[in-house]
């Protein structure tokens, strides 16, 4: 917040936002006046591809505690992931969504005794890479499948569930 002397607001005064660590964007990247309570906002701040810290500043020219520092941090996204078809007894996937990079690979483990299930792309979905055609009872093991398009690819259990279901033995990769 920017003030005056006193400790009030000071409106339109012009604050620039820019990426200083991590990569990533911030928008606008022109400055953007603070408005009657003293704030100046950026619309978006976008991190970086790498895990760790990112940083973006808040720098109004003239001014007091200028530049201002912000920080978040990146995560990542898993490469490769399992995801347990069956889980014992229930009739589910886990976990039910999962997200991986371009690139990476899902494994579905078959995890449910004598009951039979099958790994099949959902309706109006794209379609997963090589899904069995035939259901399988445990033991039984899908992939490695590798996504090399990002998109979100849904799919369920044909015994278990149907193309458009969104509920029950259903699952989505989403790839990024």
């Amino acid at each position: 917040m920017i003030t005056d002397a006193a400790g009030r607001p000071v409106a339109g005064t012009a604050v620039t936002f820019a990426v200083a660590s991590g990569g990533g964007s911030v928008s606008p990247t022109t400055p953007v006046p603070s408005d009657a309570s003293g704030v100046a906002a950026t619309t978006s701040w976008t991190l970086g591809p790498a895990v760790g810290p990112n940083t973006i500043t808040a720098t109004a020219p003239g001014l007091a505690g200028s530049p201002v520092t912000f920080t978040a941090t990146g995560e990542g996204v898993v490469t490769n992931t399992t995801v347990q078809v069956g889980n014992g007894t229930q009739l589910v996937f886990v976990p039910k969504t999962v997200t991986i990079s371009v690139g990476g690979t899902v494994t579905w483990v078959w995890n449910s005794g004598g009951t039979q299930h099958n790994v099949t792309t959902s309706s109006e979905s794209p379609s997963i890479p090589g899904t069995p055609s035939t259901t399988s009872p445990s033991p039984f093991t899908f992939g490695p499948v590798r996504f090399d398009a990002p998109g979100t690819y849904r799919y369920y259990c044909s015994v278990h569930a149907t193309p458009t279901a969104t509920q029950g033995m259903v699952g989505t990769v989403t790839v990024q």
